[in-house]
C-alpha cells in the first residue's frame, strides 16, 4: 500500500476522510506526484488543533496479532514515530530512479543517432517520393490524352521517367507501323542523353520472341540480358551492338500477347546507386498507363485510316466520273490518251507506263503510247494476238505484278534496253470488254514505289470503264474491225474452209473448246503457274492438229479449233482422246483444284451451210 493510500486509509478510520477530498479540490493545480501529495497531507496534519487525535499507529506487524490486540478493540499509545520519514525517502528514490532511466534512454538514444534517427527520415522520404510519383502520373495521363503522334507519346514517356527518376539516359527502339500492322521490326528510333547509333530488330529476332514471353509490365536488368545473349540468343542482332548495352542497367517493353510497341532501356539515375521499389512501382504503372494509350492511339488511327480511305476513294469517284464525262466527248486516241495519261499521273503517281491497244486487221497488239516510254519501244512493241504475253493477260480478271518480269522473253524482245534498264515493275493492267482484250496498262514506274490494294482495286474499277470507250473508237475509225464482228480472226479462216469444203465436197468441223472452271483456277493458283499450265495445253494442243488444222484463242479459257477435212464422229473421237491425254499429262498438278473442260462440236454442212449460220452458233 503507498503513502497516500496508507494516509486515505486512516484519515478515514478517524472522520477526516472529508478533508483529505477537499485538500484534493483545491490543490487541482497542484503537481500530484506520490510525494508531494503525502507532503501536503502532512502539513494539514500538523496543522490541525486536535493533534493528539491525529498521530498515526505503527502499522508494521511482525507477526499475526491477536485479536485483542487489533487497534479496534485494544487501546494502546504509539511511540512518538514520523510516519511520513519513509514515505518521503521511498517517494525521493523513486524520483531519483525514474531520473536515472530517463538519462540512461537518453544516453542510448545519442549513441545510435545513425541508426534509428534516419529510419523515420528514410520512410518520410519515400512516402514523400510516392506521393510525388503518384501526383506526377496524374499529369502524365492529362499530357498523354492530347498526343496523337505515336513518336511524340514515346518522346513523353521517355523525358517524364527522365524527369521523375533522374535517368541519365534513355534509348528507345520502337516503329510507328507498328500502330498499323500485326508484326513489324523496331529500330532505334530516339534517344535521351545518348549517341545515335545502327540498330534494327527484325521481326524473327530471337530478343522480340523472348520479350513475348515475358509478362506484361515486367521490368528486366540488363545484366542479365548480357548473359542471355551469349547463352541462349547468340542470333539476335543485338550481339552485334552489346557494347551499348553496358551503359544501361534495365530495360521493360511495352507490349501486350498481339504486339510489342516499343523498348526503352534506362542506365542508372543521377542521384542512387540503383532504383529503389518506389521507382520499379512507378515504371510498371506508367507502362500500364503507356500501353493504354498506345492501344487507344492505335484505334484512334486505325479510325483515322478508314476516314482517308473513304475520302480518298470519294476522291477517286468523282475523278472517275469527271474523266467519264469528258471521255465519251473525245473521238480519236490522242485526245483520249491525253485525259488517261493526265489521270494516271494525278491520281495514282504513275511516273512510267506504257499504253497497248489492239490492232483487229493485223490480229496484233501494238503500243499506242506511253509515259517515258522511248520511240523505239513503240516502233518495236509487236505481239501477236496468239502470244503468250497476251494468252496471259487476257486471262486476268485482277491487276497482277509480273515478278522478274525481265525473264519473260517477249518482254524482252519488244522493249529498248534502255527501257528495260530504268523499268522498276511490270505492273498489268487489262482492258477487256465482251471478253475481249481490247488493249492494257503496264505500269513501269510509281512515284510511290508500289500500289495499295484501294488503289488496285480503283485501277480495276478505271479500266472497266474506259475498255468500253476505247471499244467505241475503234468501231469510229475501223469499218472492218474486231468488234463489229465479233469472230472475225476466224472470219477468213472459216471462209476459205468453207470454200475448200465447197470445191471437195468433204466436210470440216468446229470445235469449241472452254475451260469451265477458270474463275476458281485463277482464285486459287499464281499468275505464274497459270501461265505455265496455259502455254503447256496449247503445246498439247498444237502437238494433237494436223499441219491444215487452226486454233484461236478467243477471250478467257476459251479456244477454237477448226478440223479441217473431219466430220462430227471423227470430231469427237478427237476431242475425247485430247481431254485423256491432258487428264493424263496432268499439266497442273501443282494445283490444289483441277481444270474442268466443256466443249461444243459444229460440223459444216451437217449443222451450218454458212458463214454466218456457223457464226452464230459459236455466239450462241
Amino acid at each position: 500500500m503507498g503513502l497516500f493510500e496508507k494516509a486515505s486509509s486512516f484519515a478515514k478510520k478517524k472522520g477526516l476522510y472529508h478533508k483529505l477530498l477537499e485538500l484534493q479540490q483545491k490543490e487541482k493545480n497542484q503537481p500530484r506526484s506520490l510525494y508531494l501529495k503525502a507532503k501536503l497531507l502532512k502539513e494539514q496534519i500538523e496543522k490541525n488543533p486536535a493533534k493528539e487525535e491525529l498521530v498515526l499507529p505503527d502499522f508494521k506487524v511482525e507477526a499475526i496479532s491477536p485479536k485483542e490486540k487489533d487497534p479496534e478493540f485494544y487501546q494502546f499509545s504509539p511511540p512518538e514515530i514520523d510516519p511520513f520519514e519513509d514515505w518521503q525517502k521511498e517517494a525521493v528514490e523513486e524520483f531519483e530512479k525514474q531520473a536515472l532511466d530517463n538519462q540512461e534512454i537518453k544516453q542510448q538514444i545519442i549513441e545510435d543517432e545513425n541508426e534509428i534517427l534516419t529510419l523515420p527520415e528514410e520512410i518520410h522520404v519515400a512516402s514523400q517520393k510516392r506521393i510525388d510519383y503518384y501526383l506526377a502520373l496524374f499529369d502524365i495521363i492529362e499530357e498523354l490524352q492530347e498526343i496523337e503522334d505515336y513518336e511524340e507519346l514515346l518522346e513523353s514517356i521517355a523525358f517524364t521517367i527522365q524527369e521523375q527518376l533522374g535517368t541519365r539516359s534513355i534509348l528507345v527502339l520502337g516503329n510507328p507501323e507498328v500502330l498499323k500492322q500485326k508484326n513489324v521490326s523496331l529500330f532505334y528510333l530516339l534517344d535521351i542523353g545518348y549517341h545515335s547509333l545502327e540498330l534494327s530488330l527484325k521481326e524473327n529476332d530471337p530478343f522480340l520472341s523472348f520479350l513475348y514471353d515475358i509478362k506484361q509490365g515486367e521490368i528486366l536488368y540488363v545484366s542479365k540480358l548480357i548473359k542471355q545473349l551469349e547463352k541462349n540468343l547468340k542470333q539476335s542482332v543485338l550481339n552485334e551492338s552489346s557494347e551499348f548495352l553496358k551503359d544501361f542497367n534495365i530495360y521493360f517493353p511495352i507490349k501486350n500477347h498481339e504486339k510489342i510497341y516499343a523498348i526503352y532501356f534506362l542506365s542508372n539515375p543521377l542521384e542512387q546507386k540503383d532504383y529503389i521499389l518506389d521507382d520499379l512501382e512507378f515504371l510498371r504503372i506508367l507502362i500500364r498507363i503507356a500501353l493504354t494509350h498506345l492501344k487507344q492511339l492505335e484505334k484512334h488511327n486505325s479510325l483515322k485510316q478508314e476516314i482517308e480511305q473513304i475520302k480518298e476513294f470519294n476522291k477517286y469517284s468523282y475523278s472517275i466520273f469527271k474523266f467519264v464525262v469528258e471521255a465519251s466527248s473525245k473521238k480519236n486516241f490522242d485526245d483520249l490518251f491525253d485525259l488517261i495519261q493526265t489521270f494516271l499521273e494525278e491520281n495514282f503517281y504513275i511516273s512510267m507506263f506504257s499504253f497497248a491497244i489492239i490492232q483487229p486487221e493485223e490480229n496484233r497488239y501494238k503500243l499506242f503510247s506511253g509515259k517515258n516510254i522511248s520511240y523505239d519501244s513503240i516502233q518495236k512493241f509487236n505481239i501477236d494476238i496468239n502470244g503468250d504475253l497476251i494468252g496471259l493477260i487476257s486471262n486476268l480478271t485482277t491487276i497482277q505484278e509480273l515478278d522478274n518480269f525481265k525473264e519473260y522473253k517477249e518482254i524482252v524482245q519488244n522493249y529498248s534496253e534502255e527501257d528495260l534498264a530504268i523499268m522498276e515493275h511490270f505492273i498489268i493492267v487489262p482492258l477487256v470488254h465482251l471478253n475481249w482484250l481490247v488493249g492494257f496498262f503496264a505500269i513501269h514506274k510509281l512515284k510511290n514505289k508500289t500500289l495499295n490494294e484501294q488503289q488496285k482495286e480503283l485501277l480495276l474499277y478505271f479500266a472497266t470503264i474506259i475498255s468500253p470507250i476505247i471499244m467505241n473508237l475503234i468501231i469510229n475509225q475501223e469499218r472492218e474491225l474486231l468488234f463489229k464482228d465479233t469472230f472475225s480472226p476466224l472470219k477468213k479462216r472459216l471462209e476459205q474452209e468453207i470454200k475448200k469444203a465447197e470445191e471437195l465436197q468433204t466436210s470440216f468441223s468446229v470445235i469449241d473448246l472452254k475451260i469451265k472452271n477458270l474463275k476458281r483456277l485463277l482464285g486459287v493458283n499464281s499468275i505464274s503457274s497459270m501461265e505455265r499450265f496455259l502455254r503447256n495445253l496449247i503445246e498439247i494442243i498444237n502437238a494433237t492438229l494436223y499441219q491444215h488444222d487452226y486454233i484461236v484463242r478467243l477471250g478467257q479459257g476459251r479456244f477454237i479449233l477448226i478440223l479441217s477435212g473431219r466430220g462430227k464422229e471423227e470430231s469427237q473421237i478427237y476431242i475425247k482422246k485430247l481431254l485423256s491425254k491432258i487428264k493424263d499429262m496432268n499439266i497442273f498438278q501443282d494445283s490444289p483444284v483441277q481444270p474442268n473442260f466443256s466443249y461444243d462440236i459444229y460440223t459444216y454442212p451437217k449443222d451450218a451451210d454458212n458463214l454466218r449460220k456457223m457464226l452464230a452458233l459459236m455466239e450462241s
